[in-house]
């Protein structure tokens, strides 16, 4: 359980206007937070955030996990407007799908960001990540990637305010259409196999 002031000081930094509603869906009254951004989640992006995997997104409960000095001063320093606001000027639109924003290098920029100020370092801009935009190797990339997580059933991607350059892209070159998964479970039945 979070500490008395722990939690006060959470709450006090909910009450600024941009952190009142979840960072990625603009649900009310997020309870959740993503340490590694310093920013506020709802319950359900909380999930999807976990599944990014710890090194990407740190997610912690506002009222039931214990914090950290350095996850209070992560959650200072960030803020949902500033790190909507640093993907904006990086290309990456706030309804970007969660494995393309959090996955990308504006995303990896601002989580070094948040660290190195709430430890009290300097932080200066090095990486150039102001090109976003997918080529036609990139935007192919896309593609696998959305027809992997399809057949694995694990939800649509959501692509829609990426900006695509298809140069040199045709349907020759894109990669098949229906790529069949090996069953290494078992779970499919057998097929029947013809004797000759």
């Amino acid at each position: 359980m979070a500490s008395v002031d722990s939690l006060a000081f959470l709450r006090d930094l909910q009450l600024k206007s941009d952190n009142e509603t979840c960072a990625d869906c603009d649900a009310k009254n997020p309870q959740w937070a993503s340490v590694s951004y310093g920013i506020f989640l709802c319950l359900e992006c909380s999930g999807a955030h976990r599944g990014l995997g710890v090194h990407i997104s740190f997610v912690r409960s506002v009222g039931m996990d214990s914090w950290s000095e350095i996850q209070l001063k992560k959650m200072q320093v960030g803020g949902n407007a500033n790190f909507t606001a640093f993907l904006q000027e990086h290309g990456i639109p706030k309804k970007t799908g969660h494995l393309l924003k959090y996955n990308s290098p504006a995303a990896q920029v601002y989580r070094e960001k948040v660290q190195a100020l709430a430890e009290g370092r300097p932080w200066q801009h090095q990486a150039d990540t102001t090109d976003n935009t997918l080529t036609g190797n990139d935007s192919i990339d896309v593609i696998n990637a959305h027809r992997c997580l399809q057949e694995n059933r694990l939800g649509p991607l959501d692509s829609s305010s990426l900006q695509f350059s298809w140069q040199g892209v045709s349907r020759r070159n894109l990669p098949p259409t229906k790529t069949p998964l090996p069953d290494l479970l078992f779970l499919r039945a057998p097929s029947p196999t013809t004797r000759r």
